[in-house]
């Protein structure tokens, strides 16, 4: 395209319509709406999620519209509000597990009406994140979501870290529906020094334990955290030159496409991650100045991405 100087240059550009979901929140036992609940439609492969990430609430009527959406596969996270429960939307009432909700495959110009939505009031999973040498109280978090690793963002609920419990050692989430939850153990300290893990010592979401959380019986996760390996290496460009500007490394478990661990970071060459990383498969996303985003090994998708172990 040719651009003139002090002239206005038209084009003209295609746009494909974008699909959408709508539904309704409603309280299962009282049948009311569920007003400013967050509704989230997520891919299998979150990567991680924030508190900042929900940008689709219901209104006075619990009802709410999730459009400008790519076409693909999605799953519903609803976290309603006055004491009710977080869930991913199953085929018949709420799950624990992501893995277990219903899958909405979308097309270009399609809307797609999932109806009401029941959220059940909320429970909570405790326990104790210990030191697995010391037995030691460890200062971490546990989460029901995949938490970002780009730094301790915490995720959208469903989150309670070591010291806050009543007996002051312990964690406590309080704000999630009465499912199966699979458990996140994220070190969220400055020298994380503990390997990220899910419950049951599980190295991705996939293999986790599932932890049983109803009314009147809390769920019990406890976890006895080990030490994280650290990744550590070179960069490079196209040429084989060192790059010595500042590269952020995102770690991403292969098999989830979960972050693995805290984030790492590099300049004049050279780069490392803090000790967050358990035995695992991952791929590496690199964010480098005034360069497109890239995955290791000069690849340009987390599909087709090199695998590092």
């Amino acid at each position: 395209m040719h651009v003139e100087l002090t002239q206005t240059t038209e084009i003209a550009v295609e746009l494909d319509p974008a699909a959408a979901i709508t539904a309704t929140v409603i309280e299962r036992d009282t049948q009311v709406p569920n007003v400013f609940a967050c509704v989230m439609a997520l891919p299998l492969r979150v990567g991680g999620i924030g508190q900042n990430d929900c940008t689709h609430r219901t209104d006075n009527d619990g009802n709410v519209l999730i459009g400008e959406l790519e076409p693909g596969t999605y799953t519903l996270l609803v976290v309603p509000n006055f004491g009710y429960g977080m869930q991913w939307v199953g085929e018949s009432g709420g799950t624990g597990s992501q893995y277990d909700a219903v899958r909405l495959d979308l097309v270009n110009g399609q809307s797609v009406a999932m109806g009401q939505i029941e959220v059940d009031p909320a429970v909570t999973i405790t326990g104790h994140i210990r030191d697995a040498k010391t037995n030691q109280i460890a200062f971490a978090c546990g989460s029901v979501l995949p938490v970002s690793g780009s730094s301790f963002n915490p995720a959208l609920g469903g989150i309670g870290c070591s010291g806050t419990a009543a007996d002051g050692l312990g964690y406590e989430i309080t704000d999630v529906g009465p499912y199966d939850w699979p458990v996140e153990f994220v070190d969220t300290s400055n020298g994380a020094p503990y390997a990220w893990v899910w419950s049951g010592g599980a190295a991705d979401r996939l293999a986790a334990d599932l932890i049983p959380a109803r009314e009147g019986q809390p769920g019990i996760a406890d976890i006895r955290l080990k030490p994280g390996g650290r990744l550590m290496g070179t960069v490079r460009d196209e040429t084989g030159a060192s790059y010595d500007d500042f590269v952020d490394i995102h770690p991403f478990n292969t098999r989830t496409g979960d972050y693995a661990g805290q984030v790492g970071s590099g300049v004049f060459g050279s780069y490392e991650m803090p000790f967050t990383l358990t035995s695992q498969d991952v791929k590496l996303q690199l964010l480098t100045v005034g360069r497109p985003v890239s995955w290791y090994d000069f690849e340009s998708s987390f599909e087709t991405a090199d695998v590092v172990r």
